[in-house]
């Protein structure tokens, strides 16, 4: 599988994230699509992808919300990135491109501590 980015804004920058999974082929499907998710339901946890037990999440949060995530399998590790605004993860700080990795918990805690901070939370075996 390839892709080929560039960016077509010829005066301005841009910040992009890639986020990559080696999976068994018998367990990827390819029904890539692209569609707008909008984060027009703030302060929950909207779900982006479920590929070989991973799982994708995307959340937007007024300042001061809290938000919790239960592990679908407590096995499992998370990794939490901040793409935009502060929060309070686990008792941490983490700030706008921070990114945390957790392992032998069960759920997880944040508080959003700006407006329309933006957060993704990836459960990955």
């Amino acid at each position: 599988m390839s892709f080929k980015l560039s960016n077509s804004y010829e005066e301005e920058n841009v910040s992009y994230l890639q986020i990559g999974f080696n999976a068994k082929i018998q367990d990827f499907e390819s029904n890539f699509k692209q569609f707008d998710f909008g984060l027009t339901d703030k302060n929950q946890l909207i779900p982006l992808f479920e590929i070989s037990n991973a799982l994708g999440f995307i959340g937007m949060y007024d300042g001061r919300k809290e938000g919790v995530y239960s592990l679908k399998n407590s096995s499992n590790g998370v990794f939490v990135f901040v793409i935009n605004g502060a929060f309070e993860v686990e008792n941490r700080l983490l700030e706008s491109k921070d990114g945390l990795s957790l392992s032998g918990i069960d759920s997880l805690e944040w508080e959003a501590l700006s407006e329309n901070a933006l957060l993704i939370v990836l459960e990955i075996p």
